[in-house]
């Protein structure tokens, strides 16, 4: 097992995307990895755009918009890998 330093408010914000995520979409988000510097995730249902009624991208920066801790997210970006059905969170 490896520790892991992470701000505790940064990860309050993951886990409030990850639940918007699920509930705007129900995704079904499995396989879980985080680094210091990462968060990915994997999706059973497709990320392909013209199978959801929103624009994924758009939701995320949305939701980063309108965080609680706005300040933690400055160097927040995603990628969201179709092929896989992945996201990719990086701060």
């Amino acid at each position: 097992m490896q520790t892991i330093n992470l701000n505790p408010n940064l990860l309050s914000e993951l886990f409030d995307l990850i639940s918007q995520l699920d509930s705007e979409f129900s995704f079904e988000l499995y396989d879980f990895e985080i680094t210091e510097k990462s968060l990915t995730c994997k999706s059973y249902l497709s990320l392909e755009p013209d199978q959801i009624d929103f624009d994924l991208d758009d939701f995320i920066a949305n939701w980063r918009d309108h965080a609680e801790n706005p300040e933690l997210l400055y160097n927040f970006t995603w990628q969201i890998d179709i092929e896989n059905k992945s996201f990719t969170f990086n701060w």
